[in-house]
């Protein structure tokens, strides 16, 4: 058991089991997917995934990345896949000290992947003896789609949108909608979708005037399938501020994602830039506080 009374938690990309047997795409899905699970829980803050991508090395140590990320523990895993099979190797650390607090291993079939997230994210908390209450509990468990092939493509559009490029931007579109070709009621995807377009038109030539309307579309497609899917109310709130000057409308979208979701970074500074905006400079500095805490790296 870890005394500390809110943990501060990271969950590095997953490294190959086997170095020459490496899958980029699959090491950091897996840590992007645990991330989401566990950052239902208001009482854990988990770092996001651009925060603990850059210790994607194969030689990185867990306990240096922890340090460097200022966390209380840090979940590490191995991963390899081999045809339809699929092995993990998990364990949670404490930082510093390098305490060993849980480790197990899990070997199945890779259409029992959501099984094997869902027990790892289930060991996590109960090593912290985090309390989940019914809502935060269906949210852990909720893998949004039950077709593994899409699930496989929605990381494939993970990995581009982390990559943030222009052309990796509409790479990740592209695949996020291969996604819901197979699963047209996968909210994540739509949230992906979202989200692609929605950068695209700060780091791109893309025109405002066409991205912008896409995500717009595609977050409330999200919501309109699931009305508590946090991560839904950042692309909704940043295009209601940027494109449709919708003040009250983005207060609305960003105040009911840190509603369901205090712990996710985008959406205090989103709403953080609202108020500067709006002249409402003491509550401005609160969300960029609270977001520093959040991410401080």
């Amino acid at each position: 058991r870890v005394p500390v009374l809110t943990p501060r938690l990271a969950v590095l990309p997953f490294k190959p089991l086997l170095p020459d047997a490496g899958d980029e795409v699959l090491q950091l899905g897996m840590a992007d997917t645990l991330i989401t699970k566990l950052s239902t829980n208001r009482h854990v803050v988990v770092r996001s995934l651009s925060a603990v991508r850059r210790f994607d090395g194969a030689d990185q140590d867990a306990l240096a990345a922890g340090q460097s990320l200022g966390v209380d523990l840090v979940l590490e895993g191995h991963i390899q896949r081999q045809g339809d099979r699929v092995r993990i190797n998990a364990r949670l650390l404490a930082v510093p000290g390098g305490a060993t607090l849980w480790t197990d291993s899990f070997d199945a079939g890779f259409n029992d992947v959501f099984a094997m997230q869902d027990a790892i994210a289930q060991r996590v908390v109960s090593a912290l003896s985090l309390k989940l209450d019914r809502e935060e509990r269906r949210r852990m468990e909720n893998n949004y789609t039950r077709n593994i092939e899409a699930y496989q493509w929605y990381l494939q559009g993970r990995y581009h949108l982390q990559n943030a490029t222009p052309p990796e931007l509409a790479a990740a579109a592209e695949v996020f909608q291969r996604a819901l070709k197979l699963d047209p009621d996968y909210a994540l995807a739509y949230v992906g979708v979202a989200e692609s377009y929605r950068r695209q038109a700060m780091i791109s030539d893309a025109d405002p005037q066409i991205v912008l309307p896409l995500a717009k579309t595609a977050a409330l497609h999200a919501l309109k399938i699931d009305d508590t899917l946090a991560e839904a109310y950042v692309p909704l709130g940043f295009v209601r501020f940027w494109y449709d000057w919708d003040w009250l409308g983005a207060e609305a979208a960003f105040k009911r994602g840190i509603e369901l979701q205090p712990g996710i970074v985008d959406l205090h500074f989103g709403y953080a830039a609202l108020l500067s905006n709006l002249d409402r400079n003491d509550e401005a500095l609160r969300e960029s506080q609270r977001a520093r805490e959040l991410e401080p790296t």
